[in-house]
């Protein structure tokens, strides 16, 4: 299995047309219907459900689909970090991506501190929006701590390495 193939069946999945599904990926038809078959011979399921009127995803079908979608996700993600991570040493994060970090981070962290409070160990008349309200806070001040020793770390690995 190639990832030019999930491309393939992803367009596929999306058009449910192959001939429309081959001119967006930029491949003729029959290529494109072979990789599809190829495809679900290696998988040994039938993707689609195909008759003269319609094609339909089958059950594997959409499965396949939401999966795809995650595979592509976590490759851009990938080469996003790797053209990060290949990017000059001394060219320092954007204002945009620390925010972004920075912004995920904390909710990630508010939503976990939110779930280790309980009703039984707080006292506050409006429970939602203190535990909230106190979550961030400590989400936030977490994330500066966060920022500060990577910025701190990679400074001194910068200077050990220049």
């Amino acid at each position: 299995m190639d990832i030019k193939h999930l491309r393939y069946f992803l367009a596929v999945a999306e058009e449910l047309n192959f001939s429309r599904a081959a001119k967006r990926v930029h491949v003729e038809q029959s290529p494109l219907s072979r990789a599809i078959r190829r495809l679900e011979a290696d998988l040994g399921a039938t993707l689609f459900d195909r008759n003269c009127r319609r094609m339909e995803l089958t059950a594997a079908g959409r499965v396949f689909q939401q999966q795809s979608q995650l595979v592509l996700t976590a490759l851009q993600q990938a080469r996003r970090e790797v053209t990060q991570a290949t990017r000059p040493s001394n060219q320092p994060l954007s204002t945009p991506q620390t925010a972004k970090v920075r912004h995920d981070l904390s909710e990630t962290l508010s939503r976990y501190l939110i779930k280790e409070h309980t009703p039984e160990n707080l006292h506050q008349v409006n429970l939602d929006h203190e535990i909230y309200s106190a979550a961030q806070a400590e989400a936030d001040r977490l994330c500066i701590s966060i920022h500060a020793w990577v910025n701190c770390t990679l400074k001194g690995y910068l200077s050990a390495k220049g």
